[in-house]
């Protein structure tokens, strides 16, 4: 279905407003700058057309996402799982697109369904259209909306309020692990376009053998605030402010990115890192064809110490305090999603780290070929000048009901020339091939997953251009020279509560210095002393109510490693970890 001219125009207009914002955003310290941001925001809400409330980025990790994913594989929605975090109204608008084929439906189905609609309340319009007086509850529970701790509404602002508070008990490794949490979480919309979010939680383990440094699991990585012999405190706050219309949503925020298909990490983005701030576009022109773009802000964790300076505390050796810095860095990314028929959805993007100066210009242009920009940059400075480019592709295809197949090609390095000869060696690439399978029996799911990463993806010789953030990878947690199999098959007994058992093995090789990354002939796959990790496991949940979590899980493993340097021993051999779960809130 075509846009019309004044369609067009009317979104080219949106979008070189946002680029201005983007452009204006390289130096935040000239107060004209600051100034000009804030007229051209007020521009943007001007031109705009009315799209509802919208803006609100629902977290990754929302039992929301398996829903759809569940629905798409069966073949009652044609939806995509490449790109994560999604906004409220995008997933109402799947949810609403379910509720046209109830026939479809299981009887716990049409029962999730309803759960979620509930979820998403206030995204259907024909339950707050002509609404105007303002509601304040606390603690109160609404006849067709979820509970929470506290909520305000009325016909231009509505905000919602609840706590986080979580606890987990168990052996990892054999080892005792106890950890709780609190924090809150927060989201909010304002007229009929702009909306946000923030969530926080503070963090406190306690365990015989605690892994400050989450290499080796698919855990999210940490920054300690405070550690002694058997505990440490971290911190995790996310957040966000957005504009969502009907051809464009841009915002600004900090928080989590899903990049690519995969169903235990990801190639491209996963939750592997920490969170970093970004700015994020997304362009929605036709039904055919979706545009992504991000720029974050990583933590280097690479001392900058020509920086450094003394501050006025003194230390007890007649010396001071120094202000440390790190050295700046970057990231850019986009990528080009077309549905080239129903459940048949192709991608195709890019992505560069950058550091120690910057923002720079040319990466905060969305539309424009990072390489090549790397490329002006570069100039005639030579091969210490440039950044840490890639390019990715992502395919799903679900030409069979109740199947879907997908894969994801992430390269780092690739010669043509040399891949014609059969050489190999320098071909730097990552990918992940799986399939999902869903309600061959009623409720019952299967998931099969390979992932492959040779030698050198992600990494390169300039420390400050490595793909991390925080010294955490970025994309999927095995890291480079290594490979896994995972399998999993599920099954949801009643609405709400699901159990799964799943299998994977891993695969490493060793690492040497980066210099060999530029030597031909290169490494082969699985170079150097291995190490070898099989994990077979059991899971049940159960929400109850809304945002209620009951987790109960248990894994065996068997560990070894020709590295005795790499692996703690109380990980090696066969090993235990099984624990409980109890938490509100994310």
């Amino acid at each position: 279905m075509k846009m019309s001219i004044l369609k067009v125009n009317k979104l080219l207009v949106q979008l070189r407003l946002i680029f201005s914002t983007v452009g204006f955003l390289l130096n935040l310290r000239n107060p004209n700058n600051i100034k000009a941001i804030f007229i051209v925001l007020i521009l943007i809400l001007c031109n705009f057309s009315s799209y509802s409330q919208g803006g609100v980025y629902v977290n990754a990790n929302n039992t929301v996402y398996e829903f759809l994913e569940k629905m798409n594989t069966k073949g009652v929605i044609d939806y995509s799982k490449v790109i994560m975090p999604k906004t409220r109204y995008e997933i109402f608008d799947y949810l609403s697109e379910i509720k046209n084929s109830p026939t479809q439906l299981t009887k716990i189905e049409r029962q999730e369904l309803d759960w979620y609609f509930k979820e998403f309340f206030y995204e259907n319009r024909n339950n707050i259209v002509g609404t105007a007086d303002s509601k304040l509850m606390f603690l109160k529970v609404p006849k067709d909306d979820r509970w929470n701790f506290f909520e305000y509404y009325d016909s231009t602002f509505h905000i919602m309020l609840n706590p986080i508070i979580g606890a987990s008990y168990g052996l990892i490794y054999n080892q005792t692990n106890l950890k709780r949490w609190t924090g809150l979480s927060t989201y909010f919309s304002l007229g009929e376009n702009w909306g946000g979010n923030f969530n926080y939680r503070d963090n406190w383990e306690k365990g015989d053998h605690l892994l400050q440094n989450k290499i080796f699991t698919d855990e999210t990585g940490i920054e300690v605030i405070k550690s002694s012999e058997d505990n440490i405190e971290y911190s995790d706050v996310n957040g966000s402010v957005g504009f969502e219309s009907k051809y464009v949503n841009v915002a600004i925020g900090k928080d989590y990115f899903n990049w690519g298909s995969g169903n235990r990490s990801q190639l491209i983005l996963s939750d592997k890192a920490p969170s970093f701030p970004y700015i994020r576009l997304d362009i929605k022109p036709v039904h055919w064809m979706r545009f992504y773009y991000i720029h974050g802000f990583l933590n280097s964790r690479i001392p900058d110490s020509s920086a450094y300076y003394n501050t006025q505390l003194p230390n007890s050796d007649s010396t001071y305090v120094q202000r440390k810095i790190d050295r700046p860095k970057f990231y850019a990314a986009h990528i080009l999603e077309f549905k080239i028929k129903k459940r048949i959805i192709f991608s195709i993007g890019e992505s560069v780290v950058y550091s120690d100066q910057g923002p720079r210009a040319g990466y905060l242009i969305p539309v424009i070929f990072f390489r090549l920009v790397d490329h002006y940059y570069e100039g005639t400075g030579g091969f210490g000048k440039g950044s840490n480019s890639q390019i990715f592709f992502d395919l799903n295809v679900g030409l069979l009901k109740k199947f879907n197949f997908y894969g994801t090609l992430f390269v780092d390095e690739f010669s043509l020339s040399k891949f014609l000869k059969g050489n190999h060696d320098r071909d730097h690439i990552g990918y992940t091939l799986g399939v999902n399978t869903y309600d061959l029996l009623p409720n019952f799911g299967f998931t099969a997953e390979y992932t492959r990463i040779r030698p050198w993806v992600y990494s390169n010789f300039v420390q400050t251009q490595t793909y991390e953030n925080s010294n955490y990878l970025m994309g999927h947690y095995i890291g480079q020279n290594s490979d896994q199999l995972y399998l999993k098959s599920y099954y949801t007994i009643l609405r709400g509560l699901n159990a799964s058992v799943w299998y994977e093995h891993i695969r490493r090789g060793g690492f040497d210095p980066v210099e060999y990354q530029y030597k031909d002939p290169g490494e082969e796959f699985l170079y150097g002393k291995r190490r070898i990790e099989s994990n077979i496991g059991v899971n049940i949940s159960y929400q109850p109510f809304h945002d209620v979590f009951i987790n109960g899980y248990y894994t065996f493993s068997d560990i070894s490693d020709e590295d005795e340097n790499r692996t703690p021993n109380y990980q090696l051999g066969n090993t235990s970890s099984y624990g409980i779960t109890v938490a509100y809130g994310f």
